[in-house]
């Protein structure tokens, strides 16, 4: 669905546009969260605004599937917010230290599965997993209501985040007010 998106972002329902461009390439689903959609369509957008790949891998009258998982280019710009998310989310990891926190970016950063994962696989599973621990991170340093919107910002790209809301909710909030604000956000 990668190089659909960009050309319909602005255009209407993703989905029933991904789902009827089905006849023209069989690999096509539209199984994605909207905010993936919204992501990865706005930075597509800006890689084909500055040239960065050949104007043909977004032809919504064939299926490149071939071309893209061949085209060097296209896996280097597809796989580099995989790539920065990864890089932040082994920060935010190295911040729960008070030593040695170059090393445990360096344990985060080089842990082979989760290069696996995020960089053979090309799985969007770092987004949501930074935002995890971005939500611990506030939540360690009692910032309630960043912890619980980073907890939602991640749950918006995979639902696996919304796990951690009613422990979250119960350990670090008090009152009744506090806890059902917190659901809101």
């Amino acid at each position: 669905a990668l190089f659909y998106v960009p050309n319909m972002l602005f255009k209407g329902n993703i989905y029933s546009q991904v789902i009827a461009q089905k006849s023209v390439c069989v690999w096509l689903d539209a199984t994605y969260p909207p905010l993936y959609y919204l992501t990865v369509g706005v930075y597509l957008k800006i890689v084909q605004f500055l040239k960065l790949l050949p104007s043909y891998l977004f032809n919504l009258n064939k299926c490149p599937v071939f071309d893209l998982i061949l085209d060097m280019r296209f896996l280097f710009w597809a796989k580099l917010p995989y790539l920065i998310f990864h890089g932040l989310s082994a920060l935010v990891f190295s911040k729960f230290f008070s030593k040695n926190k170059f090393e445990w970016f360096l344990l985060w950063f080089l842990n082979p599965i989760a290069i696996f994962v995020s960089f053979m696989f090309g799985q969007y599973e770092i987004i949501p997993a930074f935002f995890i621990l971005l939500s611990l991170y506030f939540a360690k340093e009692k910032r309630m209501y960043l912890t619980f919107l980073a907890l939602g910002i991640g749950a918006a790209y995979k639902n696996f985040p919304f796990l951690l809301i009613f422990p979250f909710l119960f350990y670090f909030t008090k009152g009744i007010k506090e806890k059902l604000f917190s659901i809101f956000l």
